[in-house]
C-alpha cells in the first residue's frame, strides 16, 4: 500500500508539472529517428539547406537502447571521436534542450554507424520562434550498413522523423517526457519484479542467469574444420575489414572470415560486441595451405597491419573489442607466436600488449561485415583481393 501510495504521489506531481510546462511553450520540437532507432538518416546534410534552429527548440533523438549518443566537439565531429564526448546520453530516447546559441554536434556511439551518416550538426541562432515548417531527414541509401542499425531497437516510439511543430516547446515536451519516463519507469520495474516473483515461485524463472553469463560454448575450442590440407589462424588487429583484406590478398590464403571469439555469450550480434560487455574481439580466420604460405609469414603481416603496443584500441577505435590477439589452434602455433613477438618487443620501445591464447569457439559477423571492402565499403568502390597486391587500404572503405 505505502508503495502504491508513492507511484500515485509520483503520478500526480508529473502530471502537474507538465500542465503547468505546456502553459509556458512557443517552441518546436525535432524528432530525430523513427520507430527503428536513430538511423542512418540523421545528418545534417539531409535537412534544408541552410537549416537554422532557434534557442528553446527541442531535438528528441530516438535511437536503439543498445546504443548511445555524444554531444562532442567540432573538432571530433568529422572522425567520430568519441573519447572525450561533452555529454554522454544512453538507454534509448533522449531529449536535448538547445537552450544557448552556438553549433552544437552529435554522434552515434557506434562509431560504425557514425561514420556512415549518424552524426548531426546543429546551428543554434538567438532567441525567438522556430523559423516555418522546414524539410526533415530521411533516410538515403546506406547499403550494407543498414541492418545493424536495426536491431534491438525499441519496439515503441514516435512514428516519423519529422518535426513536432504547435504550441509545444521544451518546457512542455520535458514536463511530459519526465512524466512519461518516471511513471513508466516505475510501473515496468514493479510489474517486471512481479513477474519474476510468480515465475521463480513455481520453478520457472531465470534464477539469476543473464544473458552476459559465461557460456561454456563460447568458452570452449573451435570446433570447426578446415579444408583437407588446410590450416586455420586466428588474429585480432582492431577493426577486421582492413585486416582481412590484407590477408586475402595473401599467396596461399584460401579462404578468410571476419567474427567474434574470446567472448562470454553464445551466438553474439555486432551490437552485442560494441556493447563492451560480453569481451568478444573483432578477429579474422583464416584458412591457408601451409605447403603455400608459412604461419611466420602470416604472423609477420600480422604485426604490420596496426600497433600491438596499445591497449584495447587501434586509431580512433577504442574498445575491448579492437585488442591486439593471437590466437592459436596447435602448440606450434603458439610457440612460433611466442618467439615472433619477443623478436618484435626488441624492436619495440613500447611494451607490446598482445594476448596469445588458445582459440575459441568463432562466431562468424553478419554477412555484410564478410569481405567488406572489396565488396566495396562505404564508398562503394572496391579495393582489390587480388593475391600480392600492394595497394594501400583504406580502412573503411
Amino acid at each position: 500500500m505505502e508503495k502504491t501510495s508513492t507511484m500515485l504521489f509520483i503520478f500526480n506531481v508529473c502530471i502537474i508539472f507538465g500542465i503547468l510546462a505546456l502553459r509556458r511553450c512557443n517552441a518546436t520540437t525535432y524528432f530525430v529517428g523513427d520507430t527503428s532507432g536513430w538511423d542512418i538518416s540523421s545528418d545534417l546534410d539531409s535537412w534544408t539547406s541552410g537549416k537554422r534552429f532557434s534557442v528553446g527548440d527541442v531535438l528528441t533523438f530516438q535511437y536503439s537502447s543498445t546504443h548511445s549518443v555524444y554531444e562532442v566537439a567540432k573538432d571530433n565531429f568529422q572522425n567520430c571521436n568519441t573519447t572525450e564526448p561533452i555529454r554522454t546520453f544512453t538507454n534509448g530516447n533522449t531529449t536535448v534542450a538547445l537552450s544557448k546559441p552556438g553549433d552544437r554536434f552529435f554522434v552515434c556511439g557506434n562509431r560504425l554507424h557514425c561514420f556512415a551518416g549518424m552524426k548531426l550538426q546543429v546551428n543554434v541562432e538567438g532567441n525567438g520562434p522556430s523559423p516555418a515548417p522546414v524539410g526533415v531527414p530521411r533516410a538515403g541509401p546506406v547499403g550494407i550498413l543498414q541492418p545493424s542499425s536495426k536491431k534491438n531497437n525499441p519496439a515503441t516510439g514516435v512514428a516519423s522523423s519529422a518535426a513536432h511543430f504547435g504550441d509545444c516547446g521544451w518546457k512542455g515536451s520535458m514536463g511530459i517526457f519526465i512524466f512519461y519516463r518516471v511513471f513508466s519507469s516505475s510501473l515496468s520495474l514493479s510489474l517486471s519484479k512481479f513477474r519474476m516473483n510468480i515465475l521463480n515461485r513455481f520453478g520457472l524463472g531465470s534464477g539469476g542467469q543473464t544473458s552476459m553469463d559465461p557460456s561454456p560454448i563460447a568458452q570452449g575450442n573451435d570446433d570447426d574444420a578446415p579444408e583437407a590440407g588446410n590450416q586455420f589462424a586466428q588474429f585480432g588487429a582492431g577493426c577486421f575489414w582492413g585486416v582481412e583484406l590484407a590477408f586475402q590478398r595473401v599467396p596461399g590464403v584460401t579462404q578468410t572470415e571476419v567474427g567474434y571469439t574470446q567472448g562470454t555469450i553464445h551466438n553474439p550480434s555486432y551490437e552485442d560486441v560494441c556493447s563492451g560487455n560480453t569481451g568478444h574481439s573483432e578477429v579474422v580466420r583464416v584458412q591457408y595451405d601451409p605447403k603455400d604460405c608459412s604461419y611466420e609469414s602470416l604472423l609477420d603481416l600480422f604485426w604490420s597491419r596496426h600497433d600491438p603496443t596499445t591497449l584495447n584500441r587501434q586509431g580512433n577505435d577504442v574498445g575491448t573489442q579492437y585488442r591486439s590477439g593471437i590466437y592459436f589452434y596447435t602448440p606450434e602455433q603458439e610457440k612460433l607466436a611466442r618467439e615472433s613477438l619477443e623478436r618484435h618487443q626488441q624492436q619495440m620501445e613500447r611494451k607490446i600488449m598482445t594476448e596469445i591464447l588458445p582459440a575459441k569457439k568463432f562466431y562468424t559477423a553478419e554477412e555484410y561485415h564478410q569481405q567488406y571492402l572489396s565488396k566495396g565499403g562505404r564508398s562503394g568502390l572496391g579495393q582489390s583481393a587480388a593475391k600480392g597486391c600492394n595497394d594501400p587500404i583504406r580502412c573503411y572503405g
